[in-house]
């Protein structure tokens, strides 16, 4: 994305920025790099945000169950649980970081017959750093599913991820799950770029 970025700036600088390819240049190009990243993704699958917590909060209004109970690591990014505050959404736990991570817990903590959501950050995690085991991953992302939540995973510290084999996106695991991510770390919070990565059919 930032060689694209690249190449594309100085071009786009040319005109006052009212014309040219729009939106569907940028989903062609961001389809791409996900694809080459390991989660095969196309065009219609991704809806352009302003960040990764403006995505969140679209997937939040559009797919989950209202006032639902939302299930998150703990600790979790300060900006969700604002967020989810502001929604009025009930929020329940669940250890995160190098020690945490109990598929077992998790599936006592996912009630059948009562739906939510279930938002995870299995890269990167912040604030402990921590990345998700791949195997841990398959379990979460099938018992999630099975038991009928919406699962969110926030993959915007994935790529920063500096030592070790990187696992599969949660996505891969599931076509299900929900990608939240944007730019904000890897290049630049001023560009004010995000999106959401879904089925085609919710997107």
């Amino acid at each position: 994305v930032q060689a694209a970025v690249s190449q594309a700036l100085p071009v786009a600088l040319r005109g006052d920025g009212t014309a040219g390819e729009g939106p569907g240049a940028l989903t062609d190009l961001l389809a791409q790099y996900l694809t080459r990243s390991g989660l095969a993704t196309r065009p219609d699958q991704l809806t352009l945000t302003s960040g990764a917590m403006t995505g969140l909060r679209l997937v939040l209004d559009v797919g989950g169950p209202p006032g639902g109970l939302t299930v998150t690591e703990t600790p979790t990014y300060p900006g969700a649980l604002r967020l989810l505050s502001q929604r009025s959404r009930p929020v329940r736990g669940w250890p995160a970081g190098a020690a945490g991570w109990d598929p077992g817990q998790l599936a006592r903590l996912l009630r059948p017959g009562s739906p939510g959501v279930l938002y995870l950050q299995p890269d990167g995690h912040n604030p402990t750093g921590a990345s998700m085991p791949a195997a841990v991953r398959e379990t979460i992302a099938s018992t999630a599913a099975a038991a009928g939540w919406l699962i969110v995973a926030d993959e915007t510290m994935r790529p920063l991820r500096l030592a070790g084999e990187l696992a599969p996106s949660l996505a891969a695991c599931d076509h299900r799950v929900v990608v939240v991510s944007s730019l904000s770390k890897t290049l630049w919070g001023g560009l004010h770029l995000g999106w959401v990565r879904a089925p085609a059919s919710t997107t």
